[in-house]
C-alpha cells in the first residue's frame, strides 16, 4: 500500500509498505528498508530500521500525530493512496461547481455498503468496501456531511470514476 505523509503541515514524504513474511518493508525512492520494532507502551517503541535504533514516542492527536524519534518532535498526518484519491475526486467536484459526488478510486465490486441516503457522516468514517483485486478496500470520508444519494449496492461491479454517492 502506498502513503504520503504530511511532516509538519508542510513537507510530503511518499513510501510503499508491503511485508516479506512478518517483516515490514518501507520502499521510498525505490530503496528498501527493514523496519523491527519492539513496543513499551501505547505511546512508546524502541524502532530498528536498517540496523539503526531509534527511541520513538507517539501521540495521537485529532487527525495527526505528534511523533518524537530521538528527541526530535514532529506533526505527521498520514493518508493511504486510496483516500488521497477520493480526496482529490472530492476536491475535483466542490472545485467546478458541479454537484459533490463520491467517486470510485478503482475498478472493483461493491462488497458492503456502510451508509445510506440521509445518513450524516463525519471525516474519517467508512463509507463502502470495494473488493478489487481479491482485496477488500474500505473508503472512508474525507469531510463531514450528509449522504444524500446512495447510487449504487452492495453486488454491483463498478468502474473507476463511478459515482457512488452524492452529497448534500
Amino acid at each position: 500500500m502506498r502513503y504520503t505523509a504530511k511532516i509538519n503541515a508542510s513537507k510530503d514524504l511518499e513510501f510503499a509498505l508491503s511485508h516479506k513474511g512478518e517483516i515490514p518493508i518501507i520502499t521510498r525512492n525505490g530503496v528498501k528498508s527493514t523496519v523491527e520494532s519492539g513496543y513499551f507502551s501505547d505511546d512508546y517503541m524502541i524502532l530498528k530500521r536498517d540496523g539503526l535504533v531509534h527511541d520513538v514516542h507517539i501521540k495521537k492527536t485529532d487527525d495527526a500525530f505528534s511523533v518524537r524519534i530521538n528527541g526530535k518532535s514532529v506533526q505527521v498526518s498520514l493518508q493511504d493512496e486510496r483516500t488521497r484519491h477520493l480526496a482529490a475526486f472530492l476536491k475535483k467536484d466542490r472545485n467546478s461547481g458541479a454537484e459533490r459526488a463520491i467517486k470510485a478510486p478503482m475498478p472493483g465490486l461493491i462488497y458492503k455498503m456502510l451508509v445510506k441516503d440521509g445518513q450524516e457522516i463525519k471525516k474519517n468514517d467508512p463509507l463502502v468496501i470495494i473488493e478489487a483485486m481479491k482485496m477488500e478496500n474500505e473508503l472512508r470520508a474525507v469531510a463531514d456531511g450528509i449522504i444524500k444519494t446512495v447510487l449504487v449496492k452492495e453486488g454491483q461491479a463498478v468502474d473507476k470514476g463511478a459515482i457512488l454517492f452524492r452529497l448534500a
